[in-house]
This record gives structure tokens, sequence and C-alpha cells, in this order.
């Protein structure tokens, strides 16, 4: 894409794009685990709040533990840096967010819907948005500590900035404009500069029309935490 930087981390100077995705993937699970401590069986608005949002970053995580399938592990592979072993742990760790995510999901929807006794699901979620952030923790140390590093050492420049380059546009393109809404929330502003920067013009203007929507979204979600 034409409209991306040319130059992307880390072979150029600015921040590396994953390194900016899972930061903001880990902060958003402290911050929902923090909300679901917080949250009352009777306060239904900010139940259903709190659905709705997690949609968005449900998608988020998803996103990007696919991105590492189709866009990090195949390269890994053909080079030869990983063995079987290594791809079956990651799938099964892929395996297991995904199924807490799924279990999430389910307990906001069955608070939001009246489906269940209020106070046993209130802290049935509280014990599942523990689980996320745990085993988010995990998998994005790894990724930052033993696959983002292989790829360092074994790609080309060229090949390393056209990686960075699909990692933005997963946030900015694929799932806009929760994503890059959610993204830049958590960005300081040479962050943001470089993230907007590599942004296509369409992205940047669906960002600025829908970021106070994103804004007002998530303070319903997360009052007592909302910036």
């Amino acid at each position: 894409m034409t409209d991306l930087v040319p130059d992307l981390r880390p072979h150029a100077a600015g921040p590396d794009p994953a390194d900016l995705v899972r930061r903001a993937l880990l902060e958003t699970t402290q911050r929902l685990r923090a909300a679901a401590l917080a949250l009352r069986g009777d306060d239904r608005r900010r139940q259903q709040a709190l659905d709705r949002w997690f949609a968005g970053f449900a998608a988020e995580v998803r996103g990007h533990l696919e991105l590492v399938e189709v866009g990090v592990l195949p390269r890994l592979t053909v080079a030869g840096a990983i063995d079987e072993a290594t791809l079956d742990a990651v799938a099964a760790d892929h395996t297991w967010a995904d199924h807490v995510l799924g279990e999430l999901g389910d307990a906001l929807g069955i608070l939001s819907f009246g489906l269940g006794e209020p106070e046993r699901w209130v802290r049935r979620l509280a014990t599942i948005a523990d689980e996320l952030h745990l085993a988010l923790e995990a998998i994005l140390a790894r990724e930052s500590r033993r696959l983002m590093p292989l790829l360092d050492e074994l790609l080309e420049p060229t090949a390393r900035r056209e990686l960075d380059r699909e990692l933005l546009r997963d946030v900015t393109v694929n799932r806009a404009p929760f994503s890059l809404s959610w993204l830049c929330e958590l960005l300081d502003d040479d962050e943001l500069a470089f993230v907007l920067g590599a942004a296509a013009g369409a992205s940047r203007l669906t960002y600025r029309s829908r970021r106070r929507a994103y804004r007002r979204s998530a303070a319903a979600a997360f009052p007592d935490t909302a910036g």
C-alpha cells in the first residue's frame, strides 16, 4: 500500500507496531479485570455497555492471533526457525485464548439479557476476565521474546517492513473503526502520530469521525476508569 510510511521499525526510527498492539491488548485486559471486579449485579446499563464494547475488543484479540498464525508463523516455518512442537504449543494457546474470549462474551450476554442470577454471573465474569489476562500475558510474552526476534534475525529488511505493514493494515483498515480508535486511545503523542501517519487517508478520516463515539462507548463500559 503506497499510503503507508515506507520505512517502519525495526529498520527505521519509530515504534514497533507489534509492540504497540501487544501493549494495548494487555493494558486493556487489565482494565477489563478491574471493570469486572467493580461490576454490580443490579447495574444492567453498565453490563450492556460492557457487552457492546467487548464485542469490538474480542475481535481485536482474535485478529491479532490470526495475524500471527497467517503472517508470522508461516515465515518462520519456511525459514526452518520453529519446529512442530512449537507450532502445536502456539496453536493450543491460541485455542485457549479464543475459548476464554467466548466464555467472557457469553457471561456478558447472560448478564445483559438477564438470563441468569446476576451476582453469580458477575463473580464468574471476574474469574474469566482474570483468566483472559493471564492467557494473553503468556501468549504475548512468547511473541515478543521468541517469535519476533527470530523474524528480525531471519527476514531481509524489505520482508520485515512488509510484515510491519501487515500489522498496521490489520489495525488501521481490517477492523476499523473500533480498532483504530481503541489503539489510538492508548498511545502517547509520538506513537499516535506514527500510527496515523501510517494509515490510509480513509482510515484517518474514519478515526477522526468516530473517535468521540468510541470514547462514549468506553466511558459507558468503564465509568470508573475511563480517561
